[in-house]
């Protein structure tokens, strides 16, 4: 997908989220699947796609509930005892760690994180305060001139 999309971008959004369904693991690896769509995938786009202006992964402040296990983070140990909620907060932790780490990287690169809101969504379900189109108009101001322009104007958290 990567070298099909590559090209030159002012900016690119990294938006994957897996949080409902059974415990299921990668045939090959015994992983969680919910680490691979959290934050493997948003890690290996990363290194595949040319470097944009801007690169902003989805966060959510459900990062500041997480108990992860840095020994653990593909749950091969903790596996289906730990709970959805509890490992869906535990792999947005793990993007905001990944966001941090390729801003260091990524010397030309722009990198933030941002929270979208709490969005009617699958995951939001009804108990979301903001509507669908909050989220999405996060994401479009996030990727303006003016802000690509100038970052530091910006209320999100930038790494760099």
């Amino acid at each position: 997908m990567a070298e099909e999309a590559n090209g030159t971008f002012d900016a690119v959004i990294l938006n994957a989220r897996l949080l409902y369904g059974l415990f299921r693991k990668v045939p090959d690896t015994g992983a969680l699947a919910m680490v691979f769509v959290n934050v493997i995938a948003p890690y290996i786009l990363s290194c595949l796609l040319k470097q944009p202006k801007l690169l902003i992964f989805i966060a959510s402040v459900l990062h500041r509930e997480a108990k992860t296990n840095v020994k653990d983070i593909f749950c091969f140990e903790r596996g289906e005892r730990n709970s959805k909620i509890s490992r869906h907060t535990d792999s947005k932790l793990n993007v905001m760690l990944l966001a941090d780490a390729v801003a260091r990287r990524f010397n030309s690169t722009s990198v933030t994180a941002v929270h979208s809101g709490w969005v009617l969504n699958k995951i939001g379900r009804q108990s979301a305060t903001d509507k669908l189109d909050d989220g999405v108009e996060t994401y479009v101001i996030r990727v303006s001139p003016v802000y690509i322009l100038n970052p530091e104007r910006s209320l999100v958290n930038l790494f760099k």
